[in-house]
């Protein structure tokens, strides 16, 4: 029986378990999806709903509801790739509880509501991922004055950052963004560096290594500031 795995207030408890046909419905590639489900995942339920009137906070700009899913996977490991695009599917801020091997992940991809004339869309700027979490300890809870705070505050427990609002959030993506860019670009400079036989070259790479270490470690610096203090 599915009980309330991340103690959230029993207010938001739902413990309800949903057909795997509703994703293979409303995913572009259903074939995929059906042989991702049948092959990977044991069972779905919907964990908890938090709303502003259940949470007891007042309701957001950005966030009206965050659904809390439940995913038993039939093995020690799982398709990353296929469970982010499920999760797409779904029109609504969300949190993952997968459990696979006797080890629970915390899932949660960054959404915005592009609104576009009369209509509106999902975009996933973002995934986080909380890996081998120990669900006894509570990992998670809820914290703010209203709906957008308690998901950014739901966010900043994943992700490890102090994220307080949208723009935060972008912050960290373009800083996280930038740094793995960076970092690739002095890997492969240090591999021409050392190929490098003519001494005016190697001098020109090594001014040009130097300029993107320095980049790299005042990102770094910016990112560890950002950093959730215990």
């Amino acid at each position: 029986m599915m009980t309330n795995l991340l103690r959230f207030p029993t207010s938001t408890y739902v413990g309800k378990a949903i057909p795997k046909s509703k994703f293979i419905a409303a995913s572009a590639k259903p074939t995929a999806m059906r042989e991702f489900l049948t092959r990977e995942i044991e069972a779905v339920h919907l964990l908890n709903v938090l709303r502003y009137d259940n949470v007891g906070v007042t309701m957001g700009d950005k966030v009206s509801e965050i659904d809390v899913f439940h995913f038993r996977t039939k093995s020690d490991s799982y398709d990353d790739d296929m469970l982010c695009q499920l999760d797409a599917l779904m029109p609504r801020h969300t949190m993952m509880v997968v459990e696979h091997g006797g080890k629970a992940d915390l899932l949660m991809q960054h959404k915005e509501r592009v609104e576009r004339k009369d209509t509106s869309t999902w975009r996933v700027v973002k995934t986080i991922t909380l890996r081998d979490v120990d669900l006894l300890e509570c990992p998670v809870r809820l914290e703010g004055t209203d709906m957008d705070s308690v998901y950014f505050g739901l966010l900043s427990a994943l992700s490890g950052y102090e994220i307080d609002r949208e723009e935060t959030m972008r912050l960290v993506n373009q800083l996280e963004a930038d740094l793995e860019q960076k970092t690739r670009a002095a890997a492969a400079l240090k591999k021409k560096l050392h190929a490098e036989k003519q001494y005016n070259i190697q001098r020109l790479y090594n001014k040009e290594l130097r300029k993107l270490n320095q980049e790299i470690t005042e990102i770094t610096t910016r990112l560890e500031d950002m950093r959730k203090k215990p």
